[in-house]
């Protein structure tokens, strides 16, 4: 009995490498009614996706996308060297589907990023999927992975060269994506938690600036003036920062 769930294992990993997608399919679904170990299991959940991409599937990759995180999220891939492999596997299936639609994204392509990324705590990945997102204009995803890019990176101290160049641009990606929204509220968040997460950042005075200039929006004239009173005192803030500050403060009189 043992031989025989290993021959079947073994036929299901000859038709997908000799490209018997179809076949390949199929004799993994035989695999999955057999009694088999959890990291047969394992391995068997995660060949089942990259096949239907191979295929052209994208419905059926995020469902089996789903049943494989279920898998991998389980007690026994706790330390679980096979785990980690298989999550390895899972990233590359996602990564090659984000390569092969550099320049025209799908929206199952960002479904995959959203399950994966909610599910594994990873910033180049979240990163990654903002960009793709915003390029199909889904604004408020967009906003989301780049907050959670940034959150993640917040965390890492002290942060490499790399690291510090993507906490950055998430933190101003997150702005961005914000103001392409046009949601006022989406908007005062960013500009709160680029201040919050990196208080001594390039964009911090125009963060500032965006701040007072929102209050100002808002018709909330008393929070604007102080911003932007204490903006035109500031030294450290670019001149002609400081004398548009100083302009819109008397105009809030």
């Amino acid at each position: 009995e043992p031989l025989r769930k290993r021959n079947l294992i073994y036929l299901a990993q000859e038709l997908d490498r000799t490209a018997k997608k179809q076949n390949a399919l199929k004799v993994w679904a035989l695999v999955g009614t057999q009694n088999i170990s959890f990291e047969d299991q394992i391995e068997r959940q995660i060949n089942i996706p990259r096949i239907e991409y191979d295929l052209g599937r994208l419905e059926a990759v995020n469902v089996e996308i789903g049943k494989s995180i279920v898998l991998l999220k389980k007690s026994a891939c706790s330390d679980n060297p096979n785990c980690t492999v298989a999550q390895q596997n899972l990233r590359k299936v996602i990564t090659d589907w984000a390569r092969a639609e550099e320049r025209k994204v799908s929206a199952e392509l960002i479904t995959a990023f959203n399950k994966y990324t909610e599910n594994f705590e990873d910033y180049e990945m979240n990163f990654w999927a903002a960009g793709l997102a915003s390029k199909r204009q889904q604004h408020q995803d967009a906003f989301a992975f780049y907050l959670r890019a940034s959150t993640l990176l917040k965390d890492i101290n002290p942060r490499n060269a790399q690291q510090q160049k993507l906490f950055e641009l998430s933190l101003v990606g997150g702005i961005e994506m914000a103001e392409y929204a046009k949601d006022p509220q989406m908007k005062l968040q960013a500009y709160r938690r680029y201040l919050e997460f990196n208080p001594k950042g390039a964009q911090r005075n125009e963060v500032r600036y965006q701040i007072a200039q929102w209050y100002y929006n808002q018709n909330n004239y008393a929070q604007a003036r102080d911003d932007f009173k204490t903006l035109s005192l500031d030294t450290s803030v670019s001149k002609e920062l400081r004398e548009k500050s100083a302009d819109l403060c008397l105009d809030t009189n």
